[in-house]
């Protein structure tokens, strides 16, 4: 008689409605699913709530790494979770900074921040240009990546990011002109600063929800690349929305973590 085999199972939650990325980028057929404007302005603010538990709460801090569509998964109500934990990299006691070989770059085309790229180090501002990128794709439902494209989803969208008389002109056209202006304002200047090619001017996940929640207003359009400089030692603000819903399907020591990222939005 052969002793019973030990093996580990891992519980998933189901999430219905599967990842942001399908939702943004559906097929001809399901052409519906496509996601509203108000929906997509919550997962966005969602996710940034996720990110900045990870730089600013969790202990230790975590960089993602591989922040894009794909990896944001949708529940029933379109709740946003962050998944895939496989390029993670945890943060030193008194350092948000990591390294890496240029040789061991990881991540994915389109969201990759082109200062890793060049010196192999990651940092958590790493994450905040990948989510940059993501906000594009966001409010213009083009492909990050998109090897029929010429440029690259930053380059291409950049005249219309910086110009506010241009930005309506990139809304994605399935959205029929169905948009709060204000908030692609917001949307579109938060986007700008998070892409930077300077990454210490880029700004902190914690001052991304500042903006993203605030009013349509709360994101002056004086607001300059200098005003989000930090040193990348310094360790960000640890004021964390009270209301942000932490689920860890694993350990963080686990390449399968998935955090809850559901926010409350003032009424």
């Amino acid at each position: 008689m052969h002793a019973p085999i030990e093996e580990g199972i891992l519980v998933f939650e189901y999430m219905a409605h599967g990842s942001l990325h399908h939702r943004l980028h559906p097929p001809a057929h399901q052409m519906y699913m496509a996601l509203g404007w108000k929906k997509r302005v919550e997962v966005a603010l969602q996710v940034a709530h996720g990110l900045q538990y990870l730089h600013d709460a969790a202990r230790p801090a975590v960089v993602h790494g591989d922040i894009k569509s794909a990896n944001v998964l949708l529940d029933e109500d379109d709740n946003a979770k962050l998944c895939d934990f496989g390029f993670s990299t945890k943060a030193g006691p008194n350092s948000s900074i990591f390294h890496s070989t240029v040789a061991s770059v990881k991540g994915s085309l389109g969201y990759l921040d082109p200062q890793y790229l060049k010196n192999g180090r990651l940092s958590s501002k790493s994450d905040v240009y990948s989510f940059g990128v993501l906000l594009i794709e966001i409010v213009t439902g083009l492909h990050a990546f998109d090897m029929h494209r010429a440029e690259a989803l930053t380059s291409f969208t950049a005249p219309y990011v910086q110009d506010m008389d241009m930005m309506e002109l990139i809304v994605d056209a399935r959205l029929s002109g169905e948009f709060d202006r204000g908030e692609l304002k917001v949307m579109c200047n938060v986007a700008r600063l998070c892409v930077q090619e300077d990454s210490a001017s880029r700004p902190t996940m914690s001052e991304v929800v500042f903006q993203l929640s605030s009013s349509s207003t709360g994101l002056s359009s004086t607001t300059t690349t200098t005003d989000y400089a930090h040193d990348e030692d310094n360790t960000a603000s640890s004021s964390i929305s009270e209301n942000l819903e932490q689920c860890l399907y694993n350990s963080l020591d686990s390449d399968v973590v998935s955090m809850s990222m559901q926010s409350s939005r003032a009424t």
